[in-house]
């Protein structure tokens, strides 16, 4: 589980084997958040968890064939945190 709000994450590095079925679960603060909750994105492998609101979580899963970053944004703007 990583837990965020608008400052950032608890974790900032998940390392796991090639190849391995990976889910994560966001937890999105109750506070801290921008009204709109966050949604965390990455471009490939293309992964988008959808709007998170605060105080809920969501999960995503995926094949770990390299490495990448998700990055956080306000669903409501769009806007990069």
């Amino acid at each position: 589980m990583i837990n965020a709000n608008d400052d950032g994450a608890d974790h900032e590095t998940v390392t796991v084997k090639k190849g391995a079925t990976v889910t994560i679960m966001f937890m999105v603060d109750t506070s801290g958040v921008y009204h709109g909750g966050l949604q965390f994105k990455s471009t490939d492998p293309q992964i988008d968890s959808g709007p998170i609101a605060p105080g809920s979580s969501k999960s995503v899963t995926f094949t770990a064939d390299h490495s990448f970053t998700f990055q956080p944004y306000w669903y409501a703007s769009g806007v990069k945190k």
